[in-house]
């Protein structure tokens, strides 16, 4: 069990052994580990449904995240997975 700063945690986690961390969170935490530099892949699955409403996934950045496409993968249902890494300085 995780207890504490989420950031560290996930710092602990990523530096010990064990399999790769996938994570799937709401913007607020993706903002945190994203600003932390702790996200070394992004991955998106945009299904192609409009429902018209929703949160913006980055709101909660303070400041623009620059990110490089790496990867594209279509799907016969019309599904699109993109992967980006984020630019380092």
């Amino acid at each position: 069990m995780l207890i504490g700063d989420i950031v560290e945690a996930i710092r602990a986690l990523k530096t010990g052994d064990g399999p790769r961390l996938g994570l799937g969170c709401g913007a607020e935490l993706l903002a945190t580990l994203s600003e932390a530099r702790l996200i070394d892949v992004y991955r998106w699955l945009v299904i192609p449904k409009a429902i018209g409403q929703g949160k913006p996934l980055f709101g909660a950045l303070a400041s623009p995240l620059p990110l490089r496409l790496i990867g594209t993968r279509t799907f016969a249902a019309g599904s699109v997975l993109f992967e980006y890494v984020p630019e380092r300085d």
